[in-house]
């Protein structure tokens, strides 16, 4: 059964500059989707949605810990997912 699941990486110089979700997409069978990210040569962090099976997802994961990468989460999963929120901004007078 598929599940998406939700995490907040947190990457080192050496993960920011290779491609990492290249090689995450080719060795395990998940889909990835970045949710919102601020990456420079020197790191970064990115907020990581996985698609898949539990354990694939899973050994993914363990694979990006293997990197340098520090992972939270999962922060948000299918059976949870955070709702939008209606904004209430206004252009001012």
């Amino acid at each position: 059964m598929q599940v998406t699941l939700v995490y907040q990486a947190a990457l080192n110089a050496v993960v920011a500059s290779s491609p990492f979700l290249s090689t995450l997409s080719k060795q395990f069978a998940v889909d990835v989707i970045v949710r919102q990210a601020m990456v420079t040569t020197s790191g970064g962090t990115m907020e990581l949605a996985l698609i898949g099976d539990q354990d694939e997802i899973n050994r993914a994961v363990a694979f990006l810990q293997t990197t340098g990468s520090t992972l939270t989460g999962p922060i948000v999963t299918h059976d949870h997912a955070v709702k939008p929120v209606q904004s209430n901004v206004s252009r001012g007078t």
